[in-house]
């Protein structure tokens, strides 16, 4: 675990804290609460500062979800690419379980939205 990254950003948001997680059942229960909320059509708000995010790595390609609560909003970032960014809505669903896991891998919540 690596935390408090002196000026270290990721899409333009401070770095807090970072962990990689290895345990299968905890990737599948992040993964399974990212999509719950993506199935959530309640209401979004336009502040976007984001408490969470994610960053999947497979064969060497990323893709970074960056993640607002407060909005309902999720950045979705692919890798190094020149591709525009996306953003979806998502439910307050997934918080308690982004919550948990990063409270229990001991990561800082950011100050700015805490829902």
């Amino acid at each position: 675990m690596v935390l408090n990254h002196k000026g270290e950003v990721l899409h333009g948001w401070p770095v807090l804290g970072k962990q990689q997680v290895k345990d299968a059942k905890i990737k599948a229960e992040l993964i399974a609460a990212y999509y719950d909320g993506l199935t959530d059509t309640g209401f979004s708000a336009a502040c976007f500062s984001p408490s969470h995010a994610i960053r999947a790595v497979r064969n060497g390609k990323s893709l970074d979800l960056v993640i607002c609560f407060g909005c309902s909003h999720v950045k979705v970032i692919e890798g190094n690419t020149k591709k525009p960014d996306k953003y979806v809505h998502i439910g307050k669903y997934p918080q308690r379980t982004f919550d948990r896991v990063f409270s229990d891998y001991g990561l800082p919540r950011s100050k700015r939205w805490r829902g």
